[in-house]
């Protein structure tokens, strides 16, 4: 009879290998003593298997710019087909890229960046505790670890950090909130929340020294490369520019900046009392203030690609400006959330009982309004309508209660990609490698 107090008494590490070595034992002799049949037919349906997945990646790799994710699961535009089920299961990605040279692909995620084969099998990581940022390009990251700055550069083959460098020597910065206290940032200079103070840190001589920005509706005062800031102090529009720490200031009077929407990446419109647009130009330092609304406004938002127009909030509902011509179109009734597909289209959902009015709509510039189909699209509480634009292939994807749809940018042949049990709530393309985030 066994004594199980001297079988406890084995170390773990011992326990372990036993297993290994009985699994093994059982495997072998199964191998030499299981029947031919067996082995053969084990066999044959491994080569089958590694079959499918050599033909489903080669699929992959040839309709790369046609494929799209939907949560998890990798989708063909085109026939419906799911190439892949879970297909980066790791977690879902920020931004999905091709790699042509590589034939890799690549996904950002909050906390850093990894590579993976054309099966979605990860092959490298590179992660951190907390948020990670990159310039462009990857080139360099940036991060915090024991409470101060750091940067690296970052080897893209490898997927490591390599030339870690301190960058700051205070130990006084949060790291678990770092990331979402950023409130400006160049690949030169930061500007960052940390307690109770705002804090402008140089990344190239570590110098740390407090700054007053007024945060305040930041998110749409500040250009979209994070390096200037639209704002109003007393009578003065204020330009602050984080690289330099420079301010620019232009007289306004006793008028109120009741909202502030950039355009595109130089231009920013700020709305003066409600009844007149001042557009600030970064190429030019200069304020035009002379730019008169058709109506008074209560925002302004949602730029088209080219920043040729934007919408205004009025008492009477959403009107669309042309910033060339001044004048307002009326956007037609129950609209409150749109996509741009380009500067001349919008799509959108109606999801109101009127089976008259119900249902995912094209509008055209200065043209009635079109339904593409009676389902509204879905819409996710913090991200908006579910639609994925893939301008390469002229197509645009977006998901209704009963599954995932495609309609052509002018809003012809509609179909049904595929139906889904659960719609899924996020779509991703897959980008091509060297585009920016």
């Amino acid at each position: 009879m066994f004594n199980w107090r001297y079988i406890k008494a084995f170390p773990k590490v011992a326990l372990v290998l036993g297993v290994i070595g009985i699994s093994t034992a059982i495997f072998s002799w199964w191998w030499l003593f299981g029947t031919p049949e067996k082995r053969e037919q084990a066999v044959v349906q491994e080569t089958i298997a590694k079959e499918v997945l050599a033909e489903k990646v080669a699929v992959v790799e040839e309709r790369i710019d046609r494929l799209f994710l939907a949560d998890d699961d990798l989708f063909d535009v085109d026939t419906g087909e799911v190439l892949f089920k879970d297909w980066i299961s790791e977690d879902r990605p920020k931004d999905l890229f091709y790699d042509k040279e590589s034939k890799k692909l690549l996904a950002t995620f909050p906390r850093g960046i990894a590579r993976y084969g054309m099966d979605g099998t990860q092959e490298a990581a590179l992660s951190t505790r907390y948020t990670v940022g990159f310039t462009d390009g990857f080139k360099q990251a940036m991060y915090p670890k024991a409470k101060d700055v750091w940067m690296a550069d970052v080897d893209l083959l490898a997927l490591k950090l390599v030339n870690e460098r301190q960058i700051t020597t205070m130990g006084i910065f949060l790291e678990q909130y770092f990331a979402e206290n950023l409130i400006m940032a160049t690949d030169k200079v930061i500007a960052v929340r940390n307690l109770n103070q705002q804090l402008r840190v140089n990344l190239e001589t570590g110098e740390v020294k407090p700054t007053r920005i007024p945060t305040d509706g930041i998110q749409k005062r500040r250009s979209p490369d994070g390096r200037v800031l639209l704002g109003q102090q007393g009578n003065e529009v204020y330009h602050y520019d984080v690289q330099t720490d420079e301010v620019l200031k232009f007289p306004i009077g006793k008028s109120q900046v009741r909202d502030a929407q950039w355009i595109d990446g130089n231009r920013c419109a700020l709305l003066v009392d409600g009844k007149s647009l001042a557009i600030f130009d970064r190429t030019t330092g200069k304020l035009q203030t002379d730019k008169a609304l058709p109506l008074p406004c209560k925002a302004v938002m949602a730029p088209s690609p080219t920043g040729q127009r934007l919408f205004c909030v009025s008492s009477a509902g959403l009107r669309l400006l042309d910033l060339n011509t001044m004048e307002f179109e009326e956007m037609p009734t129950g609209v409150d959330m749109f996509v741009w597909l380009d500067d001349e289209t919008l799509m959108y959902p109606r999801n109101v009982p009127d089976s008259s009015l119900r249902g995912t709509w094209l509008k055209k510039v200065g043209k009635p309004e079109q339904r593409i189909t009676p389902e509204p699209c879905l819409v996710e509480r913090n991200a908006g309508p579910v639609f994925l634009v893939m301008k390469s292939v002229g197509q645009v994807v977006f998901v209704t209660r009963h599954g995932l749809n495609r309609v052509k940018l002018d809003g012809s042949d509609f179909a049904e990609v595929a139906k889904t049990t659960r719609p899924p709530t996020r779509l991703l393309g897959i980008k091509e490698w060297g585009e920016k985030l």
